[in-house]
């Protein structure tokens, strides 16, 4: 199975990204829109610079589910949910280094079913104002 993800400006279309799993979630980078990361159901985070799609940045590695959620929060950090029941925090300034496959910190315990992560667990990184939330939904 070959997935695409069409990525569109203003109604026109500027690229595709093949993939070999489904697409689950995609969030543009804080600072620079050039800058993608999506979650997929092989398991897998891939991080690309739109400006060069021929492949990913990086790819980041360590569920063992598909991933269902990522959010940028900062330039540099990412958190991901999977339907592993986990979260991961992931550093982006090593992207050079094509697979990263340790997260900074990982957490476990939360239910697969509708979950809320609310932006006091994301603001132990990002430091953002409290209060806000985001949500996901098992697949």
């Amino acid at each position: 199975m070959v997935s695409s993800l069409l990525l569109l400006l203003q109604g026109v279309s500027v690229g595709t990204i093949r993939t070999k799993a489904n697409v689950c979630c995609v969030q543009f980078g804080i600072d620079f829109a050039h800058f993608l990361a999506f979650g997929s159901a092989d398991h897998q985070i891939y991080y690309y610079d739109l400006r060069n799609m021929k492949g990913p940045l990086c790819t980041l590695v360590g569920h063992n589910k598909t991933v269902s959620y990522i959010k940028f929060v900062d330039t540099m950090s990412l958190v991901s949910a999977s339907t592993d029941n986990t979260l991961k925090l992931w550093d982006l300034s090593d992207s050079s280094s094509r697979v990263i496959d340790s997260p900074l910190q990982s957490f476990t315990g939360h239910m697969n079913i509708k979950v809320r992560l609310f932006t006091t667990l994301i603001s132990l990184f990002s430091r953002k104002n409290e209060g806000d939330k985001e949500e996901y939904f098992k697949e």
